[in-house]
Order: C-alpha cells, then structure tokens, then sequence
C-alpha cells in the first residue's frame, strides 16, 4: 500500500464543512477519542510542523533585493562609462558609493531577519489535544490532521477544522476578514459549499481568537494548508514596492529621459549645423553628461538615514523588515489603532475588593480555576483574580468539585461557575455589575 493511501489528505474548509460528523471521522481515519499518541507521532512525520512559512527568505535573496533598484543601474553604468573615458577616479568612486549603499542595506536587513528568526524560538504556542481518550498540553506545532482539540476562550485555534461541539462558542477571525465583531459557531454541517469562509459557521481556522465559550475541534489542515496559509502565500507573492522606491525609479527615469534628450538634441545640431566637433567628442561629451546628472551620494545618503532610523526603532523595539517602508512610515499623517492590546498591554490587574478581602478573593479564584487543566485559566480577568495564589491555596482549588461553567457572554456580559461547597450549590457570577445586581435584592450596591 503507498504512503500516501495510509494518510488523509487535508481538507480545504469548503469540503469539510459540508461533511457530517461521522463521515469526517471516516475520512480523517479517527474517532471522538482522539488518534493515538504512535498514529500522531507518525502523521507528524508525514504532514511535517502545523507551521505557516512566514519567511523563506535567505541571504542572497536579500542582496538581490539590494541590486534590484533603477538607481544601482544608473550608477553602475555611469561607473563603467567613466571608466572607458579615462576617468578612473571617478569611476572608483561610484563604485565605492554603490558598494557602501548594498553593504549597508543588506547588513540592516540581515540583522532584521536573524532577530525575527530568534524571536520565533521564545514565541510557544501549547494547546490541549484529545489522544487515545487521554486529555494532553503539546506544543501546537505538533497539532496533525485528524487531532481533537480542545479550545477555551482566549486560545487561539493552531489549525482549520469543524466544530464537533460547542458551548456557546465565539471566535474573532477579524485576522482573516477584517471584521471586528465575533462569529457565533455551531456544529451544524453546512447544505451546501459555503463560498467564503466567513460564511462557514462550523469551520474553526488558523490564527483566530476564542473569545468566549468552549469547543472541540476535529482539524481537517494544518500548516500552509490552512486558510491563513494560503493567504500569507498569495499575499507574499510579489514584493510591492514602498512610495519611496517608486520615487527612486521616478527620479531614475527622468535623468535618463533628460540625459537621452540632450544628447539626441545635440547630434541633431550636429548634423545639420555641420559643426566641426568630430562624433566622438560628442560621444566623450554626451557620456561626461550621464555620468555628471547622476547624484551618485543620493542612494548611500538615503540608506544610510534609513539605518540610524531602522537601529533608532530597535532600540524601542520595532524590527524593521525593509529599511524603504521607514521612509514610508515617517510619511503617515494619521495613523489610526485600536486601543486595547495595541496601545495598552491587554493586561488587568484587581484594584480593589468589596468585603472579606479573603474569602472574597478566595471564591473569585475558585472561579478562575480550570478543573479539567489543573491550573488557572489564561483569560485576562481569570489572569488578575490568580495573580498571587499561594500555594495553599491552589491545593485548595485542586480539591474543588466544580458542576458546571458559563462562559462569558458577550450579551449577557457574565459568566458563571457552579460548586459544589459541603453538600451546598454555591454560584460565583463574574461581569459587568450592572447586570447581576438587580437579581441579588438584599446587595446594597455602593
């Protein structure tokens, strides 16, 4: 039997959402339990890393990049063409110019892509998968097509797949159609082939953010295969280039145009003025004229500016990718963002506490606790209610007997968690205080 005939091959988002829940596990050769740690362990060998290639790019890439300008040209052939007239020196120089403008751009621009590379190395993504009925944390490049995954608010879904259960499930896939309001998601196969993804309510792809609810997804592709892989690719295609380097190439064009005016003007005047300078002082003098209208210091100058600006933004930071988009970002009159995680570090943390400060903090933190994980939940609130547990009282949250959890809904704006506390049902309602406070009478709001 060949290789290929013992794996599935991954399934674009219009397929699998059109399948029912029994055929999806047929064809994906797996089961509700998860595929077994060998079977994952010899998918990953055949399907490689769930790992989008962001940057393929290597160094020659880079310094062809370098050569690739209208103006490096223009400065080689006024370079050469001093030289066969005898001025040596000044070809010496431009040579000089342009070494000193590819060095220096091909230097920044290496150092650019070794810091995102290492960068990489620190940036680890773990999320829970379902294998052989055994709930395990793995590193979500180890995530293979037929895997279970296990998905909480504040994750973010490691590859393409369908919803095999929801509990009022939402996702913010803005990172793929731009739109800012979260999509509700459900576990209904599809009648029909949807035609754009925001379309397919029962698919979860790469990259987008739960936002509130849980979910388990059976993953259909990973890798490049997914919808934001193919993306990246069709977006990375073709290099556009910054306004900076189309106003290179604009100034590039009009001293030919104007070089190759002049000298046509000026044989046109030698032809029919007779004038006794021979054609090869003409020549002499029409080459002395390309070499003198080239501003051979201008690309050196321009790089160099945009190096002290591209380590000035390192130094806060900023990696730069291409050292022309910093003459494009110094451009920008408006820049326009959002606020929260962008502006601010998306972080929040307890100001104050209303009563028993410890026994307060206590039940807040029971709610914080992931019962099935054994540690904290990793959303923002849950996140500032744990900050500071002792080890006590983490022992304490191992022993609890949580019944059931709410997630946060965006409509309800709470979210609830049911424990049970000596035989007793003890609800713990966190949200917006407006919301819960008319049901609660004997609560004198302050």
């Amino acid at each position: 039997m060949a290789k290929e005939e013992l794996f599935p091959e991954p399934l674009l988002y219009q397929k699998a959402a059109i399948f029912k829940h029994a055929e999806l596990f047929q064809y994906l050769k797996t089961t509700d339990h998860g595929i077994s740690q060998e079977e994952s362990m010899r998918r990953a060998t055949f399907y490689g890393p769930n790992r989008i290639k962001t940057d393929d790019t290597h160094w020659y890439d880079i310094f062809i990049d370098q050569c690739k300008s209208s103006f490096v040209y223009l400065l080689l052939i006024a370079s050469v063409l001093s030289f066969f007239i005898g001025d040596h020196i000044e070809a010496i120089m431009i040579a000089i110019f342009l070494g000193v403008n590819i060095g220096l751009g091909f230097f920044q621009e290496m150092r650019a892509l070794h810091a995102r590379s290492s960068l990489r190395k620190y940036i680890v993504h773990h999320i829970r998968v379902r294998r052989a009925g055994s709930t395990k944390d793995i590193n979500a490049e180890e995530v293979v097509v037929g895997d279970m995954v296990i998905i909480n608010a504040g994750d973010i879904v490691p590859a393409d797949g369908v919803w095999v259960s929801t509990t009022r499930l939402e996702v913010d896939e803005s990172i793929l159609s731009g739109e800012s309001l979260p999509i509700k998601k459900t576990t209904t196969p599809l009648t029909k082939a949807p035609a754009d993804y925001f379309k397919a309510l029962n698919c979860g792809f790469s990259q987008t953010k739960v936002v509130a609810g849980t979910g388990t997804l059976l993953v259909t592709a990973i890798g490049d295969a997914t919808v934001a892989g193919s993306l990246f690719v069709s977006t990375n295609r073709h290099h556009e280039p910054s306004e900076f380097e189309r106003g290179i190439q604009r100034l590039s064009t009009m001293l030919f145009a104007l070089v190759s005016i002049t000298i046509l003007v000026l044989v046109v005047l030698k032809i029919f003025l007779q004038h006794e300078t021979s054609m090869v002082e003409l020549v002499v003098f029409g080459i002395a004229m390309v070499v003198g209208a080239v501003p051979e210091a201008l690309p050196f100058v321009t790089t160099f500016s945009m190096s002290r600006g591209a380590i000035h933004l390192a130094k806060k930071g900023v990696i730069i990718k291409r050292l022309s988009v910093i003459e494009d970002l110094g451009g920008v009159d408006i820049f326009c963002t959002d606020k929260t995680g962008t502006l601010t570090e998306n972080a929040l943390s307890v100001a104050s506490i209303w009563g028993q400060s410890k026994e307060v903090r206590a039940w807040a933190r029971y709610s914080a606790w992931d019962a099935q994980a054994k540690h904290f939940k990793d959303g923002v609130f849950d996140i500032a209610i744990a900050k500071g547990a002792t080890k006590s009282e983490i022992a304490a949250c191992r022993r609890l007997k949580i019944e059931s959890t709410i997630p946060f809904d965006p409509i309800t704006r709470v979210e609830q968690t049911t424990i049970i506390d000596g035989g007793k049902r003890v609800y713990i309602i966190k949200g917006v205080p407006e919301m819960f406070f008319p049901a609660i009478p004997k609560v004198k709001r302050v």
